[in-house]
C-alpha cells in the first residue's frame, strides 16, 4: 500500500505540480478502488487500483467560470484564470499559502522562519474570528489575532494567563520601579514558551540585584531574562535583594572586635573575632548565628543588615569545694561563665559525666604540677 501511495503521489506531482493532501489521497483511493470482500472479516473495502488512480486526476485550473456566469458582480466571458485580475476586496489570493501539517499557515510567532502571505490577509467582515480563543491557523494553536488570517481555521488550544510579581528585600525608602516584559501579556496557548525579562529603575540598579525567580523555566537564574512554559495560569515572581548589607558591632566591657562593622556583600559569611583584655573573657554574644557558643570567633551570614553585640566580663576563679553554692563540680560548672576557672581541691568526687555546653572554661586541680595534689584529687566514676 505504501508503494502504491508513493507512485500516485509521484504522478500527482508530475501532472499537477503538487502532492495530494491526505484527505485527497483517501478520496481518490476510495473512488477508484475496486470493492473487495475481506477473506477473514465480513466487510467490503476498496482494493487499490494504481492504474485507474493515476489517471483519475490531471492538471486542473484553480477556478473555472462558464461564459455568462457572474463572479463578484461581473458577467464573465472567455475566462482565463492566469490573466484575470481579482478585485482586492474579493480577498482571493493567487500566491501559494505554503500550507504545513495540513492547512496550518507558517508563522514566525509559531516558530517558523517566515509568515505565510495568508497571515492577516482575510476579510475584515469575518472579524469575529479575531481574538476568539476557539480558532487558529498556527501550529502553536495560539488563537488568531490582529487581522483575521485567510484560510481554514482549526480549533485553538486552551489558553492560560501570565502575571508578574516581585519581592524586594529590604524595601527601599525611596521611589523605584520594576518593569516586566511583556508588559501586557495576552493569554497564551498551552505549552507555549514565553520569553520574559525584568529591568530595575536607575534609582535601585546600583544597589540591588536579581537573586532568583519562581514560576519560570530556570528559577535559579540571577539574570534579567528568563522564560515561562505556559501549562497553567502562571504568576512569575522575581526576587530582588540588596547588593550589600551593613554590619554594626556593639562592644560592652574591656575588649575589641575585628571587624568592628562595615558594608559586606549580600549572602557572604563574615568571621568576627573577639579580643578580650587580659583577665577578661567573652560573656555574651547577641545577633550571631549561634549566640549560645561563647567562643572568641563567630560567623555571621550577611543576608540582611545585622547588629552584633559582644559583652566582655572579668574571668572568675571558683573553688570546689568552697563557699556555697559550689558544693560539687557540676554545680560549679552550671553557675560558671565563659572564661572562668574552676579549681578542684584534693578530695574524692562522685560523678560519671559532667555537662559543659557553650562555655569556654578551665577545670583544674589545685596544683596540677604537684603529683601529690593530683594523686589525691579523685573523681569516682563508679
Amino acid at each position: 500500500a505504501a508503494g502504491a501511495v508513493a507512485a500516485i503521489q509521484s504522478a500527482s506531482m508530475q501532472k499537477s505540480g503538487r502532492y495530494l493532501a491526505p484527505e485527497e489521497m483517501r478520496q481518490l483511493l476510495v473512488s477508484t478502488g475496486k470493492p473487495t470482500t475481506d477473506t477473514k472479516v465480513d466487510i467490503t473495502k476498496p482494493l487499490i487500483d494504481v492504474g485507474v488512480a493515476m489517471t483519475g486526476f490531471a492538471p486542473q485550473i484553480p477556478v473555472y467560470v462558464e461564459d455568462g456566469a457572474m463572479l463578484n458582480g461581473e458577467v464573465i466571458f472567455d475566462w482565463d484564470y492566469e490573466t484575470y485580475q481579482w478585485d482586492p476586496d474579493s480577498y482571493i489570493m493567487m500566491e501559494d499559502p505554503d500550507f504545513i501539517n495540513g492547512y496550518f499557515l507558517p508563522q514566525i510567532s509559531a516558530g517558523q522562519s517566515y509568515d505565510s502571505p495568508c497571515v492577516d490577509a482575510g476579510n475584515p467582515a469575518t472579524i469575529d474570528y479575531v481574538g476568539d480563543p476557539n480558532y487558529t491557523t498556527a501550529t502553536s494553536f495560539v488563537r488568531d489575532v490582529n487581522e483575521v488570517d485567510l484560510g481554514y481555521h482549526y480549533g485553538a488550544a486552551k489558553e492560560f494567563t501570565l502575571d508578574f510579581a516581585y519581592v524586594i528585600d529590604p524595601e527601599p525608602d525611596f521611589a523605584y520601579e520594576i518593569v516586566f516584559e511583556p508588559s501586557d501579556p495576552p493569554p497564551y496557548a498551552k505549552y507555549h514558551q514565553v520569553p520574559i525579562s525584568v529591568s530595575l529603575s536607575d534609582s535601585i540598579k546600583g544597589d540591588y540585584h536579581i537573586a532568583g525567580w519562581s514560576g519560570t523555566m530556570d528559577d535559579s537564574s540571577k539574570e534579567s531574562e528568563n522564560a515561562v512554559l505556559m501549562n497553567n495560569n502562571t504568576v512569575v515572581t522575581v526576587f530582588i535583594d540588596k547588593n550589600e548589607f551593613e554590619l554594626t558591632v556593639i562592644v560592652i566591657g574591656p575588649g575589641m572586635v575585628d571587624p568592628n562593622g562595615g558594608s559586606f556583600e549580600a549572602d557572604s559569611e563574615i568571621e568576627i573575632t573577639a579580643y578580650p583584655e587580659p583577665g577578661y573573657a567573652v560573656k555574651e554574644w547577641i545577633g550571631t548565628d549561634s549566640d549560645f557558643d561563647l567562643s572568641d570567633v563567630k560567623t555571621i551570614l550577611m543576608d540582611t543588615d545585622r547588629e552584633v553585640t559582644v559583652r566582655f566580663g572579668i574571668s572568675r576563679v571558683i573553688n570546689v569545694p568552697g563557699n556555697l553554692p559550689y558544693i560539687g563540680i557540676q554545680e560549679a560548672i552550671d553557675l560558671s561563665e565563659n572564661g572562668d576557672t574552676i579549681i578542684i581541691e584534693p578530695g574524692t568526687y562522685i560523678g560519671r559525666m559532667f555537662n559543659v555546653v557553650g562555655k569556654n572554661i578551665t577545670i583544674s586541680s589545685a596544683n596540677p604540677h604537684d603529683p601529690e595534689v593530683v594523686g589525691t584529687t579523685i573523681i569516682d566514676m563508679d
